[in-house]
């Protein structure tokens, strides 16, 4: 659904939200395959340089924040186990992100996914469960922040931790 500025990618039959973003009107021009596509698109590159600490806005660098889903007011029925808030303090943008998302441009988790047949540079993050949903993340330790994200495929499980400063502090692969 597109209206009012917001991209939204949810499910009819249980409303979990996938994607819910601001995003520019140019999306509109083509069918609907494509319209879905280059906003997914657009979207993430958007995320993706929130994820490497850049504000996509004024090219600043970002904060990171670890904080609970039920301090955000997100209208989001996804069940997070944590967002991370990444925020621009030069031109106030910010953005909360799913753990998942903040680590595809992991080069341990593109290259154990590649090696699996999954290109995760090219497919939309709505489609990546690991990405989308909270569904392979554990809250270790909340003082400090210490997250966990396992990723499983091809019988192999990926396992990244990162700190509060979003920075892998632990690599394994079973």
């Amino acid at each position: 659904m597109y209206e009012h500025a917001l991209f939204k990618i949810q499910c009819p039959g249980c409303s979990y939200l996938y994607e819910y973003d601001f995003t520019p009107p140019g999306v509109l021009h083509g069918d609907d395959g494509s319209i879905v596509a280059q906003a997914s698109e657009y979207n993430r590159s958007v995320r993706l340089a929130f994820a490497r600490g850049v504000c996509h806005l004024c090219g600043n660098s970002v904060d990171t924040t670890f904080v609970e889903p039920s301090e955000t007011g997100y209208p989001r029925p996804d069940k997070r186990a944590v967002c991370i808030n990444r925020s621009c303090d030069r031109c106030n943008h910010r953005n909360y992100l799913r753990l998942g998302e903040a680590l595809l441009g992991n080069p341990a988790l593109i290259s154990f996914c590649h090696e699996r047949g999954l290109d995760v540079t090219a497919t939309p993050i709505w489609k990546l469960e690991f990405a989308a949903t909270d569904r392979h993340v554990t809250v270790r330790s909340t003082d400090p922040w210490e997250v966990a994200l396992r990723v499983s495929l091809d019988g192999d499980t990926l396992e990244l931790v990162v700190d509060e400063e979003l920075s892998v502090v632990e690599h394994s692969i079973s």
